[in-house]
């Protein structure tokens, strides 16, 4: 969306966090609110419905951000079947196995901007008490990152005060 609140994709998904119509009206029956389009391009109402379904996703496909994302972008019908043909469910394979170039390049760009952030300002804002690991991996979990995130970690040890920003 590039942070546009009045973005359409071709496909038709509206606002920042990119949610279908269908979605919209699926979140809104749960909730037992009123749908129209224009909601979508609230800002609060779409980052709402954005982030609740993408907690659905990453439930339904046992924590797996990479599922869920694909999923979230490619429809999570197919995702399920992708996931479903990926060899002991090795997430990095199924990450390069995405047939849809524009679902495979929208879950690995999400996922080394998540390294990026996670690399510039550590777990800020997560619940500290928890023992549980971050939902995504951290960048050099998974070696198409490596060479990204080993640059941003020279990036970061050559500009240390930017590490230092609140998130």
């Amino acid at each position: 969306s590039t942070f546009d609140a009045r973005a359409r994709s071709h496909a038709g998904a509206r606002g920042l966090m990119q949610i279908m119509p269908s979605t919209g009206r699926l979140i809104a029956r749960g909730r037992k609110e009123r749908f129209s389009l224009n909601r979508l391009y609230d800002v609060k109402t779409n980052l709402d419905y954005g982030t609740s379904y993408f907690a659905k996703l990453l439930e339904r496909f046992g924590q797996h951000p990479e599922v869920a994302l694909a999923a979230y972008n490619g429809g999570p019908n197919r995702a399920a079947r992708w996931w479903a043909k990926t060899p002991n469910h090795d997430v990095e394979i199924f990450v390069d196995s995405i047939p849809l170039g524009e679902t495979r390049r929208y879950v690995k760009r999400v996922l080394s901007h998540y390294s990026v952030y996670r690399s510039l300002y550590g777990n800020k804002g997560e619940n500290a008490a928890s023992s549980e690991r971050s939902p995504l991996p951290p960048p050099w979990a998974s070696p198409s990152m490596r060479p990204f995130a080993e640059q941003v970690l020279s990036l970061k040890q050559q500009h240390p005060e930017k590490s230092k920003s609140p998130l």
